[in-house]
């Protein structure tokens, strides 16, 4: 097999401290989220029975259902149990907090820590012990952190990537694991999916349900790229995105910056797949994102 690129000796410095240090970080909040899922159960038995400590009101958990958000996240024990506890009265889906910033709105139990303001976050409802926040920025996108990543073998049978702290492992080699770098686009650092394609395989990589229609009437778009240095250096790259039967084909041509499409409209939360390939795998370092317009 020939070797599609080196990950390594081809990356600046920067590029492969920040990986490191990204992988590092991530590490530690997957650590941190199985012990917090560890503890829902104890968090929810003192929930019931401190009188000092009540549960989010109706109006509050309506608070969190009419987000536009296609997750919340639980930065504590405490509050993973609340919004566990009403999972059938919430649209957005329910995680522990895995990475900092957070990715999406977040319901935080009792004192309010100081790296919160220091991120940027807002607050949006408080009740009593309970305060919901969202990134100052933040746009409903898809949301890795719960995606599957699968290999679509040349006979059609799928394959799941093994689930790691760096992301998902597809193969050995370091560049067949899909998940989040930081890479250099067009002269400018930039964080992204990282989704090296496989000799005549296809990367199939199924997002949690999320609208690509916004209520305010924003469109979803995804935003593809190879890596500065990769360019020239190979062919094209195919990006197939399906969501609710709806399908659209994009196909990043062999030039530097980002290249884009715009996603089915889609107004109620749907699975997101998105599946890369190329005729020609080597040194495609290949890259997705998504953003609203």
């Amino acid at each position: 097999m020939t070797e599609p690129d080196t990950d390594v000796r081809d990356e600046t410095p920067d590029e492969e401290s920040a990986d490191t240090h990204e992988l590092e970080r991530n590490t530690i909040f997957v650590l941190a989220a199985l012990l917090l899922a560890a503890l829902v159960s104890i968090a929810f038995f003192n929930l019931d029975r401190h009188p000092a400590f009540s549960k989010p009101s109706d109006d509050f958990i309506e608070a969190i259902d009419g987000l536009d958000a296609p997750i919340v996240f639980a930065n504590d024990p405490v509050a993973l149990a609340a919004l566990d506890d009403r999972q059938a009265d919430l649209r957005p889906a329910i995680y522990p907090l895995q990475t900092w910033p957070p990715e999406g709105p977040l319901l935080n139990f009792g004192s309010i820590p100081a790296d919160f303001e220091r991120a940027g976050l807002e607050a949006i409802a408080e009740e009593s012990v309970w305060t919901l926040w969202k990134p100052a920025d933040y746009a409903p996108l898809p949301f890795f952190g719960g995606a599957r990543v699968e290999v679509i073998e040349p006979d059609g049978t799928r394959r799941l990537c093994e689930p790691t702290s760096g992301g998902h492992k597809c193969a050995e080699p370091s560049w067949n694991r899909v998940r989040h770098r930081t890479i250099t686009v067009d002269g400018e650092r930039q964080r992204c999916i990282w989704a090296h394609p496989m000799e005549d395989r296809i990367i199939r990589i199924t997002f949690p349900p999320v609208a690509t229609e916004t209520g305010e009437g924003r469109q979803m778009w995804i935003r593809t790229a190879l890596r500065d240095a990769a360019v020239g250096a190979g062919g094209h790259i195919d990006f197939q995105v399906t969501i609710d039967g709806q399908e659209i084909r994009h196909r990043h041509t062999d030039r530097r910056g980002w290249q884009n499409a715009k996603l089915p409209s889609v107004e109620e939360p749907r699975e997101l797949i998105v599946e890369v390939s190329a005729p020609s795998v080597g040194r495609r370092h290949s890259c997705f994102e998504f953003e609203l317009r």
